[in-house]
């Protein structure tokens, strides 16, 4: 016969899925907010122990962060935050409480942490590291005297890579209430996005704001690099990627659309990407996508009818001559802006020459507005600065 020393046996800690959230599930995320819920059973978790939260591979915890939610203990005030000492280690957030942690009791706090940078190959990087949360109590503050574990059983969240930097532009006048026009939808991933299954698919999905309406076969220029195909119905598109991938770096793709009536209070497009989903379900996929990014959309106008008239020789200074007819009311504070085309310079000085427009001020600026074209160039902001002197609709200036 032989003694021989068992296992220790912990209490066990659930950290309760719904209701623990990333509040930001994207790489590159700097101070996102993370909340836990967990319950402690069958025994209560003594006063003056740590919490210990250890994050995946790849996150850090911020300093100064740390806030109690509902059921959390009294906190010592000695909150610690403790970089990683090997490569194997990982980030953790040290909390000493000073009363227990009944059984069953549901107890919250958040933290803010960096998440982890883009790889370069998202469904690689995801086979190779886990994205468990380890959540233990212990009687002291390395860790090694533990009396109560998780296990590293929660699974995390399923991070996504953002697109980049992402644009829709219009086509050149193409921002009128019910056009159909051609936007460029530009975007800049950092990571390939592809299947790892043989027969697989990759597809982008296009939200439109509210009023915006695609076309049923919206690719307006084939072929086009990155994409095969674009299936649109209504605000939503699907464009399915070559070879099941989406590429890294600088692409982009024209795309039919008619423009809403007017300006959508929420006017973000959000586009979205998925694996090894048919073209329907992605459509209608509420859930499960490995990219997004969200953009500003382009504000909705109506067109002027303007004449322009000037000196054609090249290289001079002239003097420049604008009709146009108002289609809406100016008041004051109100602007009209001229925009010049790429090469062109515009002056405020010596002065601007009112005829019958209300004279007002001045302003000369420089920069990339999408309704004139995606590149920089000057453009004259003329505001009304006299309370009875206003632009009226219908009436040519």
């Amino acid at each position: 016969l032989a003694n021989f020393v068992g296992p220790p046996t912990y209490n066990m800690i659930t950290i309760q899925q719904q209701l623990t959230t990333l509040a930001d599930p994207f790489f590159d995320m700097d101070g996102t907010l993370v909340q836990i819920a967990f319950l402690v059973h069958p025994t209560a978790i003594s006063t003056g122990q740590f919490l210990i939260l250890s994050a995946p591979f790849g996150f850090k915890f911020f300093e100064r962060t740390f806030e109690a939610g509902e059921g959390f203990p009294v906190v010592s005030g000695s909150v610690y935050i403790r970089s990683p000492t090997s490569s194997v280690a990982r980030w953790r957030c040290v909390v000493q409480i000073l009363t227990r942690i009944r059984p069953l009791q549901m107890v919250k706090f958040s933290v803010r942490v960096a998440t982890p940078r883009t790889p370069e190959d998202v469904a690689l990087w995801e086979s190779d590291h886990s994205r468990s949360w380890l959540l233990v109590a212990a009687r002291d503050f390395e860790g090694q005297e533990l009396s109560s574990s998780n296990d590293d059983l929660f699974p995390g969240f399923a991070l996504m890579s953002s697109f980049g930097s992402v644009q829709v532009v219009p086509e050149p006048n193409g921002v009128t209430s019910r056009q159909r026009v051609i936007v460029t939808v530009a975007i800049k991933p950092r990571s390939v996005m592809r299947s790892l299954k043989q027969g697989g698919s990759a597809h982008v999905r296009i939200i439109a704001p509210l009023g915006f309406e695609f076309d049923i076969g919206c690719l307006a220029v084939t072929p086009d690099p990155t994409f095969t195909v674009c299936e649109g119905s209504g605000r939503i598109a699907v464009l399915a990627a070559r070879d099941a991938t989406i590429p890294a770096g600088p692409s982009s793709s024209k795309i039919w659309v008619a423009n809403a009536g007017l300006t959508p209070a929420d006017n973000r497009w959000i586009l979205e990407s998925f694996l090894d989903l048919s073209m329907e379900l992605v459509a209608s996929a509420s859930a499960g996508s490995r990219q997004m990014s969200s953009v500003e959309g382009y504000s909705i106008r109506e067109l002027l009818q303007a004449t322009i008239g000037a000196n054609t020789q090249r290289g001079a200074v002239t003097t420049v001559f604008v009709w146009f007819l108002a289609t809406r009311f100016l008041d004051i504070g109100g602007a009209v802006e001229l925009h010049a085309p790429r090469d062109y310079e515009l002056r405020c000085t010596p002065r601007v020459q009112y005829i019958n427009m209300p004279a007002g001020s001045c302003q000369l600026k420089k920069g990339t507005v999408a309704s004139s074209g995606d590149f920089p160039h000057s453009y004259l902001v003329l505001a009304l600065t006299v309370p009875d002197q206003l632009i009226y609709p219908n009436v040519p200036y």
